[in-house]
């Protein structure tokens, strides 16, 4: 990295997520039986972490590569002892299979991240045989891929939504503006922000007189043309911040903790 006159190289180092040990299924040919799946070890896992320095972990407590069909009975007892024992956050392999209503559980015990790649793989195969066993050969290929990209979308999106909520902040605009434009002149604010040129160093002592500062019409076109109204994942919580003193805090966090049944 040099001064920042000329361009930066960052390079980024990523150690893996390692799967401890074999879980069941089959993924990539590769089959394990379900009498020959074994469930991780809390000291193996620890152990194994300590001597690696692994950045995350994948456990075996009881889902399958591949499975669809059915739904799995996690050892949820047996995460509690693995999550207890090591530092870094835990993976499922395997999400597939694991019942929407245990994943709030299982992220209150140490679940950082569910691999789901077969209900999307499913998704777009069985979307990927109705468009193209019903197109015309002379069709482009694009009308049959975008259907089955939409059914992977529509997936991770209702996955998303049970991980997360959206907080939408509404008011009054003339009230936002104001709160904006002394954003603005707020010497701790970035001048970059408020210019149309910037050089380090510069500095205005009069900052109403930039050249970049956002006008109430673009304000307002800003607010109403982005979608700001309308973009939600999850549950929707609507909160007037017109004035911040009457905004009930505690019941919003208690509310939402509830939704997502974090303890």
């Amino acid at each position: 990295m040099n001064d920042g006159t000329s361009g930066v190289l960052l390079l980024y180092f990523f150690r893996p997520t390692v799967q401890l040990p074999y879980i069941g299924g089959t993924e990539e040919g590769i089959h394990v039986e379900e009498d020959d799946k074994v469930y991780t070890d809390p000291k193996d896992a620890a152990e194994f972490v300590r001597a690696t320095g692994v950045d995350a972990l994948a456990i075996a407590i009881g889902t399958n590569h591949g499975q669809y069909k059915s739904k799995t009975e996690v050892n949820v007892p047996l995460l509690k002892k693995i999550n207890e024992a090591v530092d870094v956050p835990l993976v499922i392999h395997g999400g597939t299979g694991v019942k929407e209503m245990d994943i709030h559980e299982l992220i209150n015990n140490g679940i950082r991240k569910f691999n789901v790649g077969t209900e999307l793989l499913i998704a777009w195969t069985k979307t990927a045989k109705e468009t193209f066993g019903e197109t015309k050969v002379t069709k482009s290929l694009r009308h049959n891929i975008i259907p089955c990209n939409q059914a992977v979308k529509e997936i991770v999106k209702h996955k998303i939504g049970i991980f997360m909520v959206t907080i939408r902040l509404v008011a009054d605009l003339d009230v936002l503006f104001e709160r904006q434009k002394n954003g603005d002149l707020d010497p701790t604010r970035h001048l970059s922000h408020i210019v149309t040129s910037y050089k380090k160093g510069d500095h205005i002592t009069d900052r109403s007189m930039a050249d970049n500062l956002l006008t109430y019409g673009e304000f307002i076109e800003r607010c109403t043309t982005r979608g700001y109204d309308t973009f939600e994942l999850g549950s929707l919580y609507e909160v007037d911040v017109t004035d911040y003193s009457k905004v009930n805090y505690h019941k919003l966090l208690k509310d939402i903790r509830e939704n997502l049944s974090i303890q």
